[in-house]
């Protein structure tokens, strides 16, 4: 165990005491050179005085019981603690160390100790923060946040001048400070006191949680780190994202920390020119990170908006008013590097054999071969050849709109033979759904669907025999695929449903070499070794800035959330769509609606909840209608407004398809000659005294009763 310096441990006290005081004893007041309180116990009063100033600071006398002794004795009695415990509350307070650690000498320990970073946060007075504002644009509340958690302050070097500071933590300490000199050209930093001294190893600087990242941005400066933090309004939210900054363009290898993450990855290098050395500091620093890189990342390129001179992240913070959209922005256009480990031709690189160095022989064919070929039908599983063995298709719809129910009622229907959704399946398929959201009760709820689609009882020998449900959501990547080997060799099936795909992936959906890893190398290899099919289901974006009315049919197979990768791997796409009218959904074949077997190439279906019981059943036509507002509107749509027998006049008619329909008088006129030349419509005539008959509007005839 360490042991304490006492001699250091007085000097703490003594140099910091009305810091302790106002700390420790905020009812307290100070009173000429002491710090009035009523007892042991903190309270107000003026019994108990502790010395602020002289020889003697530190000391405390109670001049109503006659006791007194050092600070440490106070707060243990106060606080109920040990002597060790004190000691810990009053380094914590101070940022300072008073222990003698056995992994370093005397000498170092003292150094150690001597950082009274505290006095260093103390210096960002209100003139100093504005400064800082200033200096380096960044917002007012973002400085302030900085300062309340003491991430940034003034070191006063041997001369007196104060210079801008950042924390170096050591066993959650402040072991050293990291301080810049303004130079004429670059910045020069240095550590005091020196890391070497105190027995330490360079360190990144981190801003946020490591542990709990689902994304990490690499800077080589912390200026430029803060002001992606200040862009992105770090001191407002816990946004899972992590910054870090190597500290110099030398320093590239710091990145390694990263390693240990499962989270993606960005770089932000500089826009640097050449310097003197005739060497480019930012190319210096991303050779540095790619090579301590094992997995790969993507590089953000800032817009090089001074190219004669050298321009970072804060320079392009000074110069716009960034928001978090643009950071998203270059982010959503970075290219994705691999480790030098994993790319020999780069810089000479040796890196391991690669997997595909065994010698492939060729398995295809010519052209003319396969034209004399009979199409192997045993391949297919959905519609024709919708999708078969050996391939995959995404089912795509927003969160919380019943993929789930979805997924487990077309499993029910294809195991036993029925058409689900208008998708015939080739026979009774075995389908194995692994999914991650929902639980034991969810599942119940769900499969009681099985009474409403009233099955025979061989039907329900085939549900029983052919499906199998996995709750699944402790692995993601590799291990996912791995638990996947294992439950279709237990369970062998002709379809495997993923649910969702994004809780399996293992990182950022927009990461396209991780989806073409996951899709075309990992779920491939697993659907030829166990001969079956695969339909993941997947989310269109939490925030789609694009109007879907607009859509053409090959939009659609673009909707979902992630890169084009998705896209052209999926050799299907069905896409969920909702309408304006609640639980009316539009099921649109994006990809390969030639093979799906329907005769338009969107389908209606709508919820039907009965005795808390969900099913997914065709729409009517009124909800297809309904579901058809304004610029989707045809004419059919306006026979959901217009009664069969009882006949509704044009005034009401028009009234009624603005409201529910989104369309207006012209709109509706048209519509209704076309629904009248096609028979769909009747007029019906009601007589009016000295005026002609009022014409109204009904999908029926009408009968002589009512002339």
């Amino acid at each position: 165990m360490d042991s304490i310096d006492s001699q250091r441990l007085d000097e703490v006290v003594r140099s910091n005491i009305e810091t302790l005081c106002r700390h420790f004893f905020p009812a307290g007041r100070k009173e000429g050179g002491e710090w009035k309180i009523g007892d042991v116990t903190g309270g107000a009063g003026d019994s108990l005085g502790i010395q602020l100033t002289g020889a003697n600071a530190g000391l405390w006398h109670d001049r109503a019981t006659g006791d007194g002794g050092k600070f440490t004795k106070l707060l243990m009695q106060n606080r109920g603690v040990t002597f060790r415990d004190a000691v810990e509350l009053i380094e914590r307070t101070l940022g300072v160390s008073a222990t003698q650690e056995n992994s370093t000498t005397t000498t170092g320990v003292k150094q150690f100790g001597n950082v009274r970073w505290h006095q260093c946060v103390q210096r960002m007075t209100p003139d100093k923060r504005a400064e800082l504002c200033t200096y380096r644009n960044y917002s007012p509340s973002f400085v302030d946040w900085l300062v309340d958690h003491q991430l940034i302050g003034i070191f006063k070097d041997k001369n007196g001048v104060g210079r801008w500071a950042f924390p170096v933590h050591h066993q959650g300490k402040v072991a050293a400070v990291h301080c810049e000199v303004p130079g004429e050209e670059r910045k020069v930093w240095f550590y005091w006191p020196k890391l070497a001294d105190l027995g330490l190893k360079l360190a990144p600087f981190v801003l946020g949680d490591l542990a709990t990242a689902t994304e990490a941005h690499l800077h080589e400066s912390q200026w430029d780190l803060l002001a992606e933090a200040d862009v992105l309004t770090f001191d407002q939210e816990n946004q899972g994202i992590a910054l870090i900054a190597t500290l110099g363009s030398s320093n590239g290898a710091l990145a390694g920390v990263v390693n240990r993450l499962s989270c993606a990855i960005y770089l932000w290098p500089q826009r640097d020119v050449t310097n003197q050395k005739g060497k480019i500091p930012s190319q210096e620093w991303l050779a540095g990170v790619r090579a301590s890189l094992a997995r790969p990342a993507r590089v953000c390129w800032i817009p090089n908006l001074e190219p004669q001179k050298d321009f970072d992240f804060n320079d392009w913070r000074r110069r716009m008013a960034l928001s978090p959209e643009d950071v998203a922005a270059i982010m959503r256009s970075a290219e994705v590097i691999n480790p030098q480990a994993q790319d020999s031709s780069q810089n000479g690189a040796q890196g391991p054999p690669e997997e595909t160095a065994e010698f492939r022989k060729l398995r295809g064919a010519s052209i003319l071969d396969y034209a004399e070929r009979q199409i192997d039908s045993s391949k297919n599983l959905l519609g024709n050849r919708w999708l078969s063995r050996l391939c995959g298709g995404f089912i795509v719809a927003p969160s919380g709109h019943g993929k789930s129910s979805l997924s487990v009622q077309a499993a029910i229907c294809w195991s036993c033979g029925r058409v689900a959704f208008a998708i015939k399946p080739a026979g009774a398929l075995r389908i194995l759904i692994v999914q991650a959201e929902d639980d034991e009760g969810d599942m119940i709820e769900m499969a009681q669907m099985c009474e409403r689609l009233k099955l025979t009882a061989s039907e329900q020998d085939l549900v029983r025999r052919n499906t199998h449900i996995e709750w699944v959501n402790d692995v993601t990547g590799a291990k996912f695929f791995q638990v996947l080997d294992n439950f279709l060799t237990q369970f062998p099936a002709d379809l495997l449903i993923i649910n969702p795909y994004t809780a399996y992936q293992g990182g950022d959906i927009r990461d396209d070499q991780l989806n073409n890893e996951f899709l075309r190398m990992r779920l491939a290899k697993l659907l030829n070794t166990h001969n079956c099919g695969a339909l993941p289901i997947h989310h269109s974006p939490k925030t789609n800035f694009q109007k879907a009315e607009n859509f053409t049919w090959f939009d659609w197979m673009y909707s979902m959330a992630g890169g084009a990768s998705l896209t052209n791997w999926a050799r299907c796409i069905l896409v969920i769509a909702p309408t304006d009218t609640p639980g009316t959904y539009r099921f649109i074949a994006a990809k390969r609606f030639e093979k799906i077997g329907w005769r338009e190439r969107e389908c209606w279906f709508a919820h039907s909840v009965e005795g808390e019981k969900i099913l997914w059943v065709p729409a009517s036509e009124d909800q297809i209608a309904l579901g058809r507002k304004g610029r989707n509107a045809s004419y059919e749509s306006l026979l959901a407004v217009i009664p069969v027998i009882d006949p509704i006049g044009i005034a009401k008619l028009i009234t009624e398809a603005k409201q529910k329909l989104g369309i207006g008088e012209n709109k509706t006129r048209q519509f209704l000659k076309v629904l009248l030349e096609d028979k769909k419509v009747y007029e019906h005539l009601f007589p009016r005294p000295r005026t002609g008959p009022e014409v109204r509007y009904a999908r029926a005839k009408q009968t002589e009763a009512t002339l």
